[in-house]
């Protein structure tokens, strides 16, 4: 029996060992990384721009802007764009070099409508999915 909780005492130190030098390992092999910040305006008016994602190209890191347009996003280190996207604007993707602040105007994107359709019922009349309109 005593033979038995030396063996096992044993193997669990040597494993609780094992599992901390691959952890200390995994931790020493991180890349470093730094952090990117500035400011997305609109290119027209000049308003900052709330919500815009910024996403680190070839990650899935990221971020989005806050109220006042203002972002940072951690780069990891061999990461060399940013890429910013908004509903109603071109997305653009930016260049980081050796920079720490980036700012970036958004162009809006012109789009219209191709077609239009205007679907009218008869007052009390169901359409085509049983559904009464129109005033009682």
């Amino acid at each position: 029996m005593k033979q038995k909780l030396t063996y096992f005492r044993r193997t669990r130190t040597f494993v609780l060992s094992l599992l901390l030098l691959s952890c200390m390992a995994a931790q020493g092999q991180q890349q470093p990384s730094r952090m990117v910040k500035g400011l997305v305006k609109d290119a027209r008016t000049g308003e900052p721009l709330a919500g815009v994602a910024v996403l680190v190209r070839g990650t899935t890191q990221g971020t989005t802007t806050g109220i006042s347009g203002e972002y940072a996003v951690s780069v990891p280190s061999g990461s060399t764009e940013l890429e910013f996207s908004f509903l109603g604007y071109v997305a653009k993707i930016q260049k980081i070099g050796t920079a720490h602040t980036l700012d970036v105007t958004m162009e809006e994107e012109a789009t219209g409508l191709q077609e239009v359709v205007v679907v009218r019922t008869e007052k009390g009349e169901p359409d085509r999915f049983g559904i009464r309109h129109g005033r009682r």
